[in-house]
């Protein structure tokens, strides 16, 4: 039986997420463009990694390249020392800029279930009634 919350989800933004903990900067760009992301969300508590590709100022230059927005939020969003109420706080951001463009939530670990991405999914999906979809 459709309760009719069904059919509001059809039409429902989608949030998308991706781990870059497998990818090269090539295959992640090209998994984006794929599905015609403009606007990656680095949720990252620190934009840095050892390999430097995805270190916060050449990965905000590559995509650009590909005119695709970068960003930062880990300061709100960020997996490390930051509560679940300024999650609450900074998810309305991307929940309303999910209403105008394709956003990508983004960190290192490739497995959603091992990250904490998969929680910020979870909230936009309850609260802002998206759909959340892992790339």
């Amino acid at each position: 039986m459709n309760d009719g919350k069904n059919i509001s989800r059809l039409n429902a933004p989608i949030i998308f997420n991706i781990g870059y903990e497998k990818h090269t900067i090539q295959t992640l760009i090209k998994r984006l463009r794929r599905y015609k992301i403009s606007v990656l969300v680095d949720l990252r508590s620190r934009p840095y990694s050892r390999n430097p590709d995805f270190i916060k100022q050449r990965l905000q230059q590559e995509l650009a390249n590909y005119g695709i927005k970068y960003l930062w939020r880990g300061k709100g969003l960020g997996g490390f020392g930051v509560s679940r109420k300024k999650w609450r706080e900074s998810l309305k951001e991307i929940a309303e800029l999910a209403q105008k463009e394709k956003v990508c939530l983004m960190c290192m670990e490739a497995n959603i279930n091992q990250c904490h991405r998969k929680e910020l999914a979870e909230m936009l999906v309850e609260e802002y009634e998206m759909q959340s979809f892992n790339l």
